[in-house]
């Protein structure tokens, strides 16, 4: 697992995926994520960090109950994803606090996969009719 950190003040661009995974794939994402304690809610926007990337991509963003359990978390989800993903395909993964500056507009983009297994006050609306 490659790690690199974003400097602070430089733009990121967050929207909707022009060409978003497939619908089975985001699902089985929005699985894994769900049952990774500490993980408040997740995302899977299009993002591209012009200094750092040369195209955009969709990323998956976790917001976690505290930045200091990322490696914890990372290390449970990883193993998951690697089941999801083809071999050679890549997905950016960047935890971030639940109060980043970057969350409004990652809300926004309208990506969000699901709450995790510890925030049933994130849920969607849908799910408070069951």
């Amino acid at each position: 697992m490659e790690q690199f950190n974003i400097p602070r003040g430089v733009n990121i661009m967050i929207g909707r995926p022009a060409l978003p995974m497939s619908p089975e794939k985001v699902a089985a994402l929005a699985g894994a994520v769900a049952t990774v304690p500490g993980i408040i809610e997740a995302h899977l926007p299009q993002c591209r960090v012009p200094s750092l990337s040369a195209a955009p991509a969709q990323v998956l963003v976790l917001v976690l109950r505290s930045h200091r359990r990322a490696g914890r978390v990372m290390l449970q989800l990883q193993p998951l994803l690697h089941e999801i993903l083809p071999a050679g395909v890549t997905l950016d993964v960047w935890p971030l606090d639940a109060g980043s500056t970057l969350l409004p507009a990652i809300r926004s983009a309208g990506c969000q996969l699901n709450a995790g297994p510890q925030s049933g006050h994130q849920r969607r609306w849908w799910q408070f009719w069951r």
